[in-house]
């Protein structure tokens, strides 16, 4: 068994196209980090650009997982020449490591910055997160939530994972289409977005394949101002560009609060 395509080609192709040092830049990330990528929507693909571009700018990088990756993915990330620490075989999967292995990886004095798949979603572009989800480190400062905006507008029931969590955030069916609304409720609730995330960590959320700056620009403001009932709100929103058929680096473009 293979992990199914993208529209656009294999992970690693789609990663090689995304510029790789505005999303290193974007995230905030530096030296001591460990930023763990959860949600739906391209996770794979973002942990190896962003593993592309901590290797750029000269960073010690560890990839990881805690939840389970194909093997062909792994294979991907340590072509990148950055260090690849996975569990053992879970099925056709490479299974994930313990979180209190992250921990201890991120102890390392030399390693610089460590990057987890903390989350899984069968492929879908939008998820919301059981009880057990996502398997974020303690470790971790920053954690991204990110959203595929393909899935806007299409059914809950049929672009989300675990629609019926998603559609229970919102209040509405599961025949409902995924809008803004109910995006704005997944960043506000507490079992939302925000499920897991360890106290002080830094959270960004991540748009990705966007074609319409403008509307992603909208939405962003949006999840920007959502508020959790116990008052958490994120950092700032990333919009990551739909990669095209040609060969100029994907857009990336950081969203901040106003305030």
């Amino acid at each position: 068994m293979r992990p199914p395509a993208t529209d656009t080609g294999s992970r690693a192709a789609v990663a090689s196209r995304i510029d790789a040092d505005a999303l290193v830049g974007a995230l905030g990330l530096s030296p001591g980090d460990v930023v763990s990528f959860v949600g739906a929507g391209g996770k794979t693909t973002l942990v190896l650009a962003t593993a592309r571009g901590a290797r750029a700018r000269g960073l010690s990088t560890v990839v990881t997982t805690t939840t389970r990756m194909w093997p062909v993915q792994a294979e991907d990330a340590n072509g990148l020449g950055v260090r690849v620490v996975m569990g053992g075989r879970d099925g056709a999967k490479a299974a994930g490591i313990d979180t209190t292995e992250v921990d201890r990886i991120h102890a390392d004095p030399a390693v610089d910055l460590v990057v987890v798949e903390a989350d899984g979603s069968r492929g879908r572009a939008a998820k919301a997160p059981a009880s057990h989800e996502p398997v974020i480190a303690y470790s971790t400062t920053v954690v991204v939530p990110v959203l595929g905006v393909t899935a806007l507008g299409g059914p809950i029931s049929e672009v989300c994972h675990r629609p019926e969590l998603m559609a229970g955030l919102a209040g509405v069916g599961e025949d409902h289409p995924l809008d803004e609304d109910v995006v704005a409720a997944l960043w506000s609730a507490a079992n939302g977005a925000f499920r897991n995330v360890p106290e002080g960590a830094r959270v960004v959320g991540v748009l990705n394949q966007v074609e319409d700056f403008g509307t992603a620009r909208r939405l962003a403001r949006r999840i920007l101002g959502a508020v959790t009932p116990d008052g958490r709100r994120p950092h700032s929103v990333v919009l990551v560009g739909l990669v095209g058929t040609d060969t100029s680096p994907s857009r990336v473009e950081a969203v901040r609060s106003e305030k």
